[in-house]
């Protein structure tokens, strides 16, 4: 697989909601770190995050943002580049260090004003970062 969406919500009570999402998912989540909740599920195909408003992680409760997580650094370019050809401007891809991960990421905003992450994971970490370009996420 060479794409997966991602979702990331900020809620309330992580501990309510990750069992309501385990329940809802059947599975137990990928990763937990404290306001921090993650599901990589291949059926669907998502990379569904929870992150705690109280905590700092999440900005608001509801829809923080969305993305596409791609595998390769080849399809990250395609996206991005594709996106920059039909007119729709983003930020200028960067190496960020957020939500345990370091990644390429490019931000852009839908018709909606609904904020969209694209981003290419190498490499997982125990620290939570922060974003180097104020993005919808990793705001601490």
């Amino acid at each position: 697989m060479t794409k997966r969406v991602h979702i990331s919500l900020g809620v309330e009570d992580i501990e309510k909601s990750k069992q309501f999402y385990s329940s809802m998912f059947l599975q137990t989540p990928t990763k937990e770190e404290e306001g921090y909740v993650q599901w990589k599920l291949e059926d669907p195909a998502i990379n569904f995050v929870i992150e705690t408003v109280t905590s700092g992680n999440a900005k608001q409760k509801g829809l923080s943002h969305l993305g596409i997580e791609v595998t390769d650094s080849e399809v990250f370019e395609k996206i991005t580049s594709k996106g920059a050809e039909a007119g729709i401007h983003g930020s200028s891809p960067a190496e960020e260090h957020c939500c345990y991960a370091r990644s390429k990421k490019s931000w852009f905003n839908d018709p909606s004003d609904i904020k969209w992450e694209v981003f290419h994971t190498h490499e997982r970490d125990k620290e939570y970062g922060k974003s180097n370009v104020g993005s919808a996420c990793c705001n601490k």
